[in-house]
């Protein structure tokens, strides 16, 4: 309870100093925009209630031996006092700051004289001490050359008092002199202060005009926005953002100028004090067009207000510049990959060509000497002759396939740089594997090899384009009869590692040296020993494989070594049991 009740009087102490400031704030505002007259208005009016309050408690709750300046006429002048010092509060809420100063002041400095005066005390002359407070007011609320006058009035004011009271002029010249002295002394520092204020002031002008005009000059848009509002644009803001004059931007929400899609970065932009990087966003013109912009900004006050400060650079044009470097290189890579694919397409066209000119070359003098045969009549020489021919007949067809497989590897290669992806679907990798892999163990037969398949025991579940995927098994399992001698092993199998399916196919053949192995996935490349131009291989086979794997966002690997075979291995993605589940 004692916690409680504790607790409640500091909440209720805390809301009476809150509703007392409040309370004073409202007693001493004025009207001035500016800021110093605003402060010295203020300052103004809290002198003007203090003396107004006092002089109220003198009238209505007097001491009981008070000193009595005025003599008898102590409650009028009172009266008096209270009703002209409220009359320049009144004048100085209204926003009349020279009126009210000169009312206080005169009427401050009139009514210590009477006080003087109109005394019958010989105490009453300690009144003139009073006069430092409108001296004091005159040097904290007016200009310098104003407080030198009123110090001249004050100090006449101290004459007139000695002429009118001479059977005490040893006490008022001592208090005079007091007074006098006093002002002078305050003079001395008010001048010294305004010349140190002086020297700030037109520093920091200097400053300002030097922003000023770095900020008029800038090529890049400087906005100050206060409230969600533009209080400030330089004529490179005007002209990004597409306006006549500043007249047309200032006061208007800066949101609107933000493309929506980048106005939720934009609010939190603004809560950072400061950005550390250019924040690239896209504004919206007055005339309706976009423009990509890079924005950096930090907080400031401007005007007595929390503003944000932000410096916009419009890059739409650099933008364009790099894409269209960017355009360039890839064409320039286009073009260099074309004339890399013409440069090894003409060297691998160019052996078939070469044959098939020497097969027809040798066919027309095949058929002339049968001809000349056939009219002799020497039956042996046409049979030697008839042989020939059908040999040249079967390496021709050999050579018009290899020619054929030639130019649909080269055109597969150009459809598949056209594509990024495929259109895929939820398949077991199990079946699709034997489904390739069966019409090969003839193949291997036939070519003295031993062809074995082993299948993961549990389904793979992949995203795959089946006859796409299938070239790539074909490619390998083709690439490995091609260099397994008579003899050797070839094994094809699949299994799931680390959230993987992977397809391995291994052979026992030739392999490939270390040097090579970087290279083997690069168009028409070929080893030493295990591409020849003479096997019959495009050198696009393992390009081709690599280019459908990455299309499935998979990846393959190779490893081999000289006279140890080689092991090539493709990795997919495997579905969970939910994602491999049909959809009900």
């Amino acid at each position: 309870m004692h916690i409680s009740e504790h607790q409640n009087l500091s909440h209720f102490i805390s809301r009476a100093l809150e509703r007392g400031a409040r309370l004073w704030a409202w007693l001493v505002r004025t009207p001035y925009q500016e800021v110093a007259r605003r402060q010295q208005g203020e300052f103004l009016a809290g002198a003007l209630l203090f003396i107004v309050l006092m002089s109220a408690r003198a009238l209505f709750f007097p001491l009981s031996q008070p000193p009595r300046p005025f003599g008898d006429y102590y409650t009028p002048m009172l009266s008096l006092i209270i009703l002209a010092f409220t009359a320049a509060y009144a004048l100085n809420r209204r926003g009349y700051y020279s009126a009210a100063v000169s009312l206080t002041l005169v009427w401050f400095t009139f009514n210590t004289v009477l006080a003087v005066l109109l005394s019958k005390d010989e105490d009453s002359l300690f009144f003139l001490v009073y006069l430092l407070v409108p001296l004091l007011l005159s040097l904290t609320l007016l200009r310098l050359r104003y407080a030198l006058v009123f110090y001249a009035v004050v100090v006449l004011s101290l004459a007139v008092a000695l002429i009118a009271r001479p059977e005490e002029r040893p006490w008022l010249l001592n208090i005079g002199l007091f007074v006098a002295l006093v002002g002078f002394v305050a003079l001395l520092l008010i001048y010294h202060r305004n010349r140190v204020e002086e020297a700030r002031e037109r520093n920091l002008r200097e400053s300002e005009a030097r922003y000023r005009s770095l900020v008029e000059v800038c090529p890049d848009a400087i906005v100050v926005v206060t409230e969600g509002k533009f209080i400030f644009v330089n004529p490179a803001a005007v002209t990004l953002f597409g306006a006549s004059s500043p007249a047309d931007l200032l006061g208007r929400p800066a949101i609107e100028f933000i493309d929506p899609a980048f106005q939720r970065d934009v609010s939190e932009s603004l809560l950072n004090p400061r950005d550390d990087q250019p924040m690239e966003q896209r504004i919206l013109r007055l005339d309706g067009t976009f423009r990509t912009v890079e924005v950096i900004g930090s907080a400031i006050h401007y005007g007595g207000k929390r503003a944000r400060q932000s410096v916009i650079r419009d890059i739409t044009e650099r933008q364009k510049m790099q894409q269209q470097a960017l355009e360039l290189a890839l064409e320039r890579e286009k073009i260099k990959i074309l004339e890399q694919f013409i440069s090894d397409a003409s060297h691998d066209l160019r052996t078939p060509i070469t044959a098939l000119s020497t097969i027809s070359y040798v066919f027309e003098k095949l058929s002339a000497r049968i001809a000349e045969l056939v009219a002799q009549g020497d039956a042996e020489a046409l049979q030697r002759a008839l042989q020939q021919l059908a040999e040249r007949a079967q390496s021709l067809q050999a050579t018009s396939r290899r020619l054929a497989r030639i130019v649909e590897s080269m055109f597969d290669m150009a459809r598949l740089d056209g594509l990024t992806t495929f259109t895929l679907s939820r398949s077991d990798l199990n079946p699709i594997v034997k489904r390739i892999a069966e019409p090969y163990f003839a193949d291997a037969a036939q070519a003295g090899c031993t062809l074995a398949l082993t299948l993961c025991e549990r389904p793979l579940h992949v995203f795959v384009n089946e006859a796409e995927f299938g070239r790539v098994l074909q490619n390998l399992i083709e690439n490995a009869l091609q260099y397994t001698p008579r003899g050797g092993r070839i094994h094809v199998c699949t299994y799931e590692q680390a959230g993987k399916a992977v397809l391995e196919v291994s052979d026992s053949g030739i392999g490939i040296a270390p040097e090579e192995l970087p290279y083997i996935f690069e168009r028409f490349y070929r080893t030493d020993k295990a591409r020849s131009t003479h096997s019959g291989g495009a050198g696009l086979g393992l390009a081709i494989a690599k280019k459908i794997v990455e299309a499935h966002k998979g990846r393959i690997t190779v490893e081999s070594q000289p006279d140890c075979g080689t092991t090539f291995r493709v990795y997919l993605s495997a579905l969970s049991v939910q994602e491999a589940s049909p959809s009900k």
